[in-house]
């Protein structure tokens, strides 16, 4: 009886320890898993809601009265990053921009910078600069005649947003597969494919806690890259933005004012 009790003893010992493994291992996952489907740095397949999100972002964005884009583009081996300001108070309206175009050995390809102010004054200042010269190559303040704000917004790269846009757009016919979408520090980030045959790649947008566009990044499958990163209620005009024939001239003079 003893050999038998001696068995049963080492037997029950042994269930014991088993017992507690597979204790310790459910504890383990308990720990690793809070019920939230949603976790920060935990990727989550996109819902049609979740794209519907995307756009009404978007849509968001595009009601501010003032805001400010740093627009990146990669093309061709050449970078270029312009950064633009919408300021909108009232009946005044400036749209500022500055870019600068880098090669890709990293030297300084071409520089500019623009004033718009649409209404009545109509006016835009542009002013270019050729390599790393201090001095720029062309340089005009003058009333632009017909210009509209919605072509100024154009030409300042402030409607990159649009690109995110047209993917929506039914008439663009794009597919836009294999979502995900991850939140951190009150932003979530929406990351899909696109391809409508025509243009192809992956997009990264992100939305900030109020529901508008943050940033976003479109990689082409091309190898081109649009991204932007925005900011808004920009509030007046800087004292410092030259707005004047004479304040445009000082800040960029004319070639034959520099020979």
């Amino acid at each position: 009886m003893s050999i038998a009790r001696e068995i049963m003893k080492k037997i029950a010992y042994l269930l014991i320890i088993a017992a507690l493994v597979v204790a310790f291992a459910f504890a383990l996952v308990a720990c690793n898993d809070n019920g939230s489907t949603d976790n920060s740095g935990n990727d989550n397949t996109m819902s049609d809601a979740d794209y519907a999100a995307v756009k009404a972002a978007v849509e968001a964005s595009s009601q501010k009265t003032s805001y400010g884009a740093t627009v990146t583009e990669v093309a061709d081996g050449v970078t270029t990053v312009t950064k633009a300001n919408f300021y909108n108070t009232g009946r005044d309206r400036l749209i500022q921009t500055e870019y600068v175009s880098e090669n890709a050995d990293g030297s300084v390809a071409e520089k500019g910078f623009t004033v718009y102010i649409p209404g009545e004054s109509n006016i835009f200042a542009e002013a270019v600069y050729e390599g790393e010269s201090t001095l720029p190559s062309y340089s005009n303040f003058d009333n632009a005649s017909g210009m509209i704000l919605q072509e100024a917004l154009t030409d300042s790269g402030l409607l990159s947003r649009d690109k995110v846009n047209d993917l929506f757009n039914k008439n663009n016919s794009f597919a836009l597969t294999d979502g995900t979408k991850s939140s951190a520090d009150g932003y979530t980030v929406y990351v899909f494919k696109f391809d409508n045959d025509e243009e192809s790649g992956k997009a990264t947008i992100t939305v900030d806690g109020n529901g508008v566009l943050s940033a976003m990044e479109l990689a082409y499958d091309d190898g081109s890259v649009l991204k932007a990163e925005y900011v808004y209620d920009l509030g007046a005009v800087p004292a410092d933005v030259p707005t004047t024939s004479p304040a445009w001239y000082t800040a960029h003079p004319k070639a034959e004012q520099t020979a």
